[in-house]
């Protein structure tokens, strides 16, 4: 599902949501190694003497933004909207597929709160989408050899702040998922 030439039968696109929370954990792993990154490249523009290091190459960092933010990032949030929501809309959301499942009758209460903890994490997931541009971009500009230390300074300072802001939020999103999602989806597949 990551790659868009992968070809399978639309009837083959099963939801597995032990792949998801595992797909959900390596974004923020992956977050994270981004901003020891930067933060490894700003210690040595910090601690570079006159035309040392301060002139090298990042283009390690602008490779690792790009896995981070359009490969990992984009393939989850793909899987979220194309997969995830349409499956918790269809099994949680609806009074229908849900009713059986409810204890004490009230179905459309019960809908009703999922469809607003799926509205959220849906909004945590835009949020993010517009970190992560903002994230990529920056250590895209970091890259560039016509920086001085200074701005190479500031843009790395960005890109390990932006990196940990990342990975912050998307721990509410997953806190959703782990305490209400995922013990809701046991309860009906």
């Amino acid at each position: 599902f990551l790659d868009s030439s992968f070809d399978t039968p639309a009837d083959d696109y099963t939801f597995h949501v032990q792949g998801f929370r595992w797909h959900f954990m390596s974004l923020v792993r992956d977050s994270l190694r981004l901003e020891r990154l930067a933060k490894h490249y700003l210690s040595k523009i910090t601690d570079a003497r006159e035309g040392e290091e301060a002139g090298a190459s990042f283009d390690d960092l602008e490779q690792a933004a790009n896995y981070v933010v359009n490969f990992n990032m984009a393939g989850f949030f793909r899987i979220q909207t194309g997969l995830f929501d349409k499956f918790l809309r269809e099994h949680l959301c609806d009074k229908d597929s849900i009713g059986p499942f409810v204890e004490g009758g009230n179905v459309a209460a019960e809908t009703d709160a999922f469809k607003k903890v799926v509205d959220q994490v849906d909004e945590y997931r835009v949020e993010s989408e517009n970190l992560g541009r903002v994230l990529y971009q920056r250590a895209k500009a970091a890259t560039n050899l016509s920086n001085s230390p200074q701005q190479k300074q500031q843009l790395l300072g960005d890109v390990t702040r932006l990196s940990r802001q990342l990975a912050d939020q998307l721990s509410p999103m997953r806190n959703l998922q782990e305490t209400l999602i995922v013990p809701a989806i046991s309860r009906v597949v």
